[in-house]
């Protein structure tokens, strides 16, 4: 029974597939073979009254069985009871004849459906076209609708029983079409349209101004919906043009949903059709909005039905059906049940498209009206009564009885009916509406909106109401044109990267939309009052404003590229751009404040054991806690073992957890700790306060039983500082109370005055020392140093002998680098290059930096000229950690780095000496991140390329740790006991390469690829293999280089094609493997020499871009770039001096990078940009990019940008 039922249901499934593609959707005999056949048809309106001689459109509907519904008006057969009375069309139309009481019925395929028409003797009185005036810019079409008004009060849409004109058709042409009434705009001007009822001669006028305005924005609503699989969600469009005028351009616009989520109809209807998010898009001309919508598994659990209350006989109740879902949201889903009256001699409802849930009163008595939903065999319903009495109607309200208004403003009005029983009852939609004065404000009686006023003329006007001779009024008063500058009245961040901005009063959307006037900051510069403080406030470098979507004339929302930060943001607006209706200027206040949403995944920072018993965990936001499964207070999410996990030593035990800060956790155990490195990794599952989950590095390594060391800096204000350590200090060795004292123990870098006082901190912050300085604090990085007692360390260790202790009064404070640490400052961030350096001798050793780059959506600047540590922080200048070496195999069995100086011995003690690396190694020279590709997954890896005298290995690393652990990659390339150096490093798809340069006669550039491969996860980078590049024309020197040393500056792939640059140009070719093949691409058009290496042995060594002819190929906007060095004077000098660098700015897909000599020399004239070197940034921060330059004979320094923009034509000695 069981396979039956499954073999019965698959041929159910392949059968409606072959139907619904034979038929369509919605056809009959589909329906009825699958279950879905006819329940029933209706006809709508089921009662009514229209006056002798006019007409009404009746809809005829068909329900099936399955809850699903279709239009029928035109397929069914049409009848009426007494042909005398009225006359029905075979499209549903009666046309009245005679007074009196006719039954309409509708058949088809053997149903029938009937309606109660009510002829009366009323007569018209007057016709009003809606609107009454219009502004309709040129090119644009605009639909009117023509309401008949009749001696009893009651009003009917005319539309199509009028005769249209246009009194200039050259300006306005209006014709009838589908029942609507459409104009055309052609020409500007001003002019009138009519509208003329043949029978009676009763005509009315409307007038119309076309104008030149350009259209500014459109508008989608409703924003950021979710809906669930198989329920729909109407949306709407308006269009917004320069000179206010508004246009709904639901039906005019061009929809689409971007993925299968969900599909859309020409109209604006979306229907939910697979589990997913869609971007939902209308398209108006040159314009465009969009929001995003969601489409969810939730099941409907029950519908609720409303309003529950009695109403009269002769009026209307429109009924409303919420539906309740299994994830607890709700829907309005009026437009999507099957409606039902349990007596329709009581009440009929509506199912006809438009006026669904609408009952009618046929008489006295009470029904039950029910909603029902299954379109999937769900039948799930709601029901209410519905009572109709026989009561009488005393009095009318008008809600708002008194308003006040600008002109060009609007005014919904309600109307409530008293009835002689106290039952109250909303009669907007049946009562009359007019207005006292047509020149001060327009009222609509038009189907859809009536009630709807708008401000005309300065003056007062009363505004009536009126059904079964019983009136309302209410009193609109239009005021001189407005001279009060509009605010800013709220600020709130939603969901999705958006902040939405209210004004107190409607605005013109040509300024507020526009995202240049407009800026988001964290610190405010100048005031509202002085008319500065829009200009005097920088952009947060955290996000950019993309753009500003309208979604009413007092709301707009603004776009943000990228997510807040758990932060206070003030939003400016521009004073002098953004204007109310009326051409008033943003006065005062025009910023709010708001609270910035942490959307940035969190992360492990650091890890260090404070005690022999206890580390501290540090987190780079503030964490989730409460001890639940996602909370970082939760001990069973931390696991603590031995790395390398070898069995040699037993894991610790935890005992406890405690809370130090939002961000700082404290693990105790139950035993000390050995003196070996640990890796505690955190579970996937815990969170930061906004729910998101822990992203890489989700563990870091820390040293059981390390000597105290610096751990993190963080400014607190503009003028203290808070320094963290690895132990609780000694206080008589870490405070000091006068300037002369402190600089015997702390320095600050770049110098931010004399440091005054620093205080150590108590209990669980024992570990912390806060410093206060004389100077504010910019918006740059600074480095903090401690005493230590070590030569090198910069302080007196003569005359003054200091270092910062441990509280058991055992241990100093660890040499350099891990005696500092870096912070940003909470001043004016920098956000232009000409604003001066960002960072200043990150290292404060003095010492030279050659590289800046991302690697796991994090900066990393370093490594020193000791090659043992970088630094890497968020872009937002944040969470600064020191990275330090290891390898994974080394010889040097003592080495902490990739050496430095001559490497001649395995010394990592004295700072004095030089070092051997890992392997021998002196120094390191290439260092780059790359994301390659292996059978289709992509991996991010760091690549090495070490200093050695006939180098031998290269290195790599996958780890996102603060202790990076180098895996050595063997080096084959023929000549490569000629070499001293791997220059060039790169990875792309699934290649890694190392060059470098010789000397050697023929065996010049010497250029290694390796193939990788995987296993799970872990990428591997085989032995790599000689891809003879000294054979290649001009870039080799068995082929045309004359220089006496040849290497590769820069490598790069670029339209399926990689490319390779020296001093003898570029080449490129489609093997990645032996370059076979390979074709020029040098540029004809550059004039002068470009630049040659040095000569040996310099030339070997170690190199920075800017001794290297063209150090960068980059791609931009679909282009490859180079940058390129050229030579003083005809021929390449081996002094390496260089006339000029070129310019280039470049984007590479996301990684946004400048280049050039952009350091002003009213600014910085001491700094010469002889090594560039460049950062941007993914993710995280995509407004933010670093240039780092050598900046000898000064300290490194490197350069921050915020600006998106192409620099184009920028001098290069600029």
């Amino acid at each position: 029974m069981k396979t039956t039922t499954t073999i019965n249901k698959i041929f159910t499934v392949i059968t409606s597939l072959v139907l619904s593609a034979a038929l369509g959707c919605g056809g009959e005999v589909f329906k009825n073979l699958l279950g879905g056949g006819i329940a029933r048809i209706e006809v709508s309106p089921g009662s009514c009254s229209i006056a002798k001689g006019t007409n009404q459109q009746l809809t005829a509907t068909v329900i099936f069985t399955d809850g699903t519904r279709t239009e029928i008006t035109s397929e069914s057969t049409w009848s009426a009871s007494d042909t005398s009375l009225a006359e029905i069309t075979s499209t549903g139309e009666i046309l009245s004849k005679q007074t009196g009481t006719v039954t309409i019925t509708a058949s088809y395929k053997g149903k029938t459906a009937t309606a109660a028409v009510t002829i009366t003797s009323a007569t018209l009185v007057s016709l009003q076209i809606t609107p009454l005036t219009r502004t309709m810019p040129n090119g644009t079409q605009y639909q009117f609708i023509a309401t008949g008004v009749f001696t009893d009060s009651t009003t009917q849409n005319m539309t199509t029983q009028v005769n249209w004109g246009s009194n200039d058709t050259g300006l306005v042409n209006i014709t009838l079409n589908g029942g609507l009434a459409t104009a055309n705009a052609s020409a500007t001007g001003s002019t009138t349209i009519s509208a003329t009822h043949v029978a009676t001669g009763t005509a009315t006028t409307a007038s119309v101004t076309i104008t030149s305005a350009a259209l500014t924005a459109i508008s989608v609503s409703p924003l950021e919906q979710s809906i669930a699989k198989g329920t729909k969600l109407q949306y709407s469009a308006k269009a917004y043009y320069s000179n206010n005028t508004i246009i709904d351009i639901t039906e005019l616009a061009t929809w689409s949903s971007s993925t299968g989520a969900a599909t859309i109809s020409s109209n604006g209807l979306a229907t939910g059709a697979n589990i997913g998010t869609t971007t939902i898009q209308a398209l108006y001309s040159t314009k465009s909005a969009s929001t995003t919508l969601e489409v969810t598994s939730a099941t409907l659990l029950s519908i609720d039905v409303t309003p529950n209350n009695p109403i009269a006989y002769g009026t209307t109740q429109q009924f409303t059906a919420l539906g309740s879902f299994s994830d607890s949201s709700t829907q309005d889903i009026t437009n999507q049940v099957v409606w039902s009256s349990s007596d329709a001699g009581i009440a009929t409802i509506s199912n006809a498209s438009g006026t669904e849930g609408l009952a009618s009163s046929v008489a006295s008595g009470t029904t039950t009206i029910t909603a029902t939903y299954d379109p999937s065999g769900l039948n799930i319903s709601g029901n209410t009564s519905l009572e109709v009495r026989l009561i009488t109607l005393q009095s009318i309200t008008i809600v708002p009885a008194s308003v006040s208004k600008d002109i060009g403003q609007t005014q919904q009005y309600y109307a409530n009916g008293k009835y002689s029983d106290g039952t109250v009852q909303d009669l907007t939609n049946q009562v009359l509406w007019s207005t006292s004065s047509s020149s001060f404000a327009e009222i609509s009686n038009a189907s859809g909106s009536q009630g709807f006023a708008t401000a005309i003329g300065t003056g007062t006007a009363t505004i009536s109401a009126t059904r079964d001779r019983v009136t309302g009024t209410a009193t609109m008063t239009i005021n001189a044109p407005d001279s009060i500058n509009p605010t800013m009245s709220q600020v709130e961040l939603l969901p999705g990267n958006k902040v939405k901005i209210v004004y107190n009063e409607d605005m013109s959307v040509a300024g507020a939309s526009n995202p240049n006037f407009y800026k988001i900051v964290t610190t405010v510069g100048g005031s509202c009052a002085t008319d500065n403080n829009f200009s005097g406030s920088t952009q947060t470098t955290d996000f950019n404003i993309s753009s500003v979507d309208v979604q009413s004339l007092t709301t707009f929302i603004l776009n943000l590229d990228a997510g807040t930060n758990a932060v206070k943001y003030t939003v400016i607006g521009d004073k002098a751009n953004i204007k109310d209706l009326a051409g008033n200027t943003l006065g005062c206040p025009n910023y709010l404040e708001f609270q910035g949403k942490d959307t940035v995944a969190p992360y492990v920072v650091s890890a260090i054991n404070d005690t022999s018993t206890s580390i501290i965990v540090r987190f780079s936001e503030a964490m989730k806690e409460g001890g639940g499964a996602s909370a970082a207070d939760n001990l069973a999410n931390y696991t603590i073992i031995e790395n390398p996990a070898n069995g040699t030593y037993d894991d610790p035990v935890k005992s406890g957890i405690s809370k130090i800060d939002e961000q700082t956790f404290k693990i105790t155990f139950t035993a000390t700790l050995y003196g070996i490195p640990y890796k505690v990794t955190v579970a996937d599952a815990v969170t930061d306060l906004s729910s998101n989950a822990i992203t890489d590095p989700k563990y870091v390594t820390f040293q059981g039983n390390e000597q105290l060391k610096m751990v993190s800096a963080e400014a607190l204000t503009l003028k203290t500082v808070k320094v963290t350590f690895s132990k609780s200090l000694l206080t008589t060795s870490a405070e000091c109370s006068s300037a002369s004292d402190c600089a015997k123990l702390y320095k600050i870098s770049p110098s931010l005055g004399e440091i005054t006082q620093a205080v150590v901190g108590s209990g669980q912050n024992a570990n912390t020392v806060t410093l206060t300085h004389q100077l504010d604090q910019e918006g740059i990085a600074y480095s903090v140093i401690a005493a230590n007692r070590i030569d090198g360390d910069q302080f007196n260790n003569v005359a003054d002998n200091k270092s910062i202790r441990n509280l058991a009064d055992n241990e100093d404070l660890q040499k350099m680098p891990k005696d500092r640490a870096t912070f940003l400052g909470l001043g004016t961030t920098i956000a232009n290059i000409s604003d001066g350096a960002y960072f200043t001798d990150p290292f404060s050793d003095t010492t030279s930096f050659n590289f800046a780059f991302v690697f796991g959506n994090k900066i990393y600047l370093g490594p020193n000229t000791t090659n043992v540590s970088a630094f890497r922080f968020d872009a937002n200048g944040y969470n600064s950690v020191l990275v330090t070496f290891a390898a994974t195999s080394q010889t040097c069995a003592t080495a902490t780095g990739l050496g430095y100086g001559l490497g001649t011995t395995c010394n990592a003690t004295d700072p004095t000496l030089t070092n051997q690396g890992f392997n021998g190694e002196r120094g390191l020279v290439g260092f780059n991140s790359a994301t390659v590709t292996i059978t289709g997954n992509p991996y991010e890896i760091l690549l090495v390329g070490p200093l050695k005298d006939g180098v031998t290995k290269g290195y790599f690393t996958q780890d996102l740790d603060n202790v990076l652990d180098w895996t050595p990659v063997d080096f084959n390339g023929t000549g490569g006991n000629n070499t001293k150096s791997i220059q060039t490093v790169y990875g792309i798809d699934n290649y890694v390469y190392f060059a470098a340069s010789s000397d050697h006669n023929t065996q010049a550039p010497v250029v290694a690829v390796s193939t990788l491969t995987r296993t799970g996860d872990v990428v591997s980078v085989p032995a790599t293999v000689d891809m003879a590049m000294r054979s290649i024309t001009n870039i080799g020197k068995n082929a045309g280089n004359s220089a006496e040393v040849v290497g590769i500056d820069s490598i790069r792939k670029f339209n399926g094609n990689l490319y390779m640059s020296n001093n003898g140009g570029i080449r490129y070719s489609s093997n990645f493997t032996t370059f076979s093949g390979d074709v020029d691409s040098t540029p004809s058009s550059i004039a002068g020499t470009t630049l040659w290496l040095p000569d040996a042995p310099a030339g070997l060594e170690k190199l920075s871009p800017g001794q290297k002819g063209i150090p960068l190929l980059l791609e931009y906007n679909g282009k490859l770039y180079m940058g390129r060095n050229v030579a003083t004077g005809s021929t390449a000098p081996s002094s390496q001096t260089a006339q000029k660098r070129e310019a280039i700015a470049a984007i590479y897909q996301k990684l946004r990078l400048w280049l050039g000599r952009f350091c002003r020399k009213a600014r910085c004239p001491q700094a010469r940009p002889v090594r560039f070197s460049e950062v941007g940034l993914d993710s995280g921060q995509p407004t933010s990019r670093l240039a780092g330059f050598s900046g000898q004979p000064r300290a490194p320094m490197a350069w921050i940008r915020a600006s998106l923009a192409d620099p184009g034509g920028h001098d290069p000695d600029g």
